[in-house]
């Protein structure tokens, strides 16, 4: 979304939430990139809504963005190393409800080895220190699969990064990630939310603001 359409969005929210008073409450929320370069930017739309997500679709190299790299399309070791240096500058910034689809690396480099192990493990470490929620995400199973050691599995959530979670303890919420209302809890969801539970995290339930 562009900066001209932000108003407009938070206004078709007001309209919702005027139209469900007294039985729906909605929120205020953005999902956003981190850059440490846009704090000032940060700050201002902490004042327009009620929480935001962080969400590192993108990475840069020295702070340039007109170089941007998408997160769906990392496929070397010093892309995935990136990656983890931005998620764990926005999980020190402390601005963020939680994070979302943190093992978007995996898209691209979708090998597990010893760099992606350790670029988890960077993670995760920093996750557990900062006290951050991760979103186990629903979407990435719409985005095909890819056969790994451990079977068949979608590129997002993949079990090998969830299973170190687990390790680590991370808090984690369940979500559909839905661009359209009736992707919210269709079979995919359904069936995201069974793989979910049987991995046993530590599941925060409803995230209260």
């Amino acid at each position: 979304m562009k900066m001209d359409k932000l108003d407009d969005y938070l206004k078709d929210i007001e309209i919702a939430q005027e139209k469900t008073k007294g039985f729906l409450t909605i929120y205020k929320g953005l999902e956003i990139e981190y850059w440490d370069s846009h704090e000032e930017y940060y700050t201002m739309l902490e004042q327009k809504v009620d929480y935001m997500i962080h969400g590192q679709h993108y990475v840069i190299r020295n702070n340039d963005l007109s170089k941007l790299v998408s997160s769906f399309d990392l496929t070397t070791v010093e892309e995935i190393y990136l990656y983890a240096d931005f998620m764990i500058e926005a999980m020190r910034s402390g601005r963020f409800l939680f994070h979302a689809h943190p093992d978007l690396f995996m898209c691209g480099y979708k090998v597990w080895d010893k760099d992606t192990e350790e670029v988890s493990r960077k993670i995760l470490q920093v996750a557990k220190e900062t006290n951050s929620i991760f979103e186990y995400n629903a979407n990435g199973n719409r985005r095909g699969s890819v056969m790994t050691p451990l079977g068949k599995q979608p590129l997002y959530p993949r079990i090998e990064f969830w299973s170190l979670v687990k390790e680590y303890g991370i808090k984690t919420t369940l979500s559909s990630d839905c661009h359209q209302p009736h992707l919210l809890y269709d079979d995919t969801m359904k069936d995201v939310e069974k793989k979910y539970n049987n991995l046993e995290l530590n599941d925060v339930g409803i995230i209260k603001l």
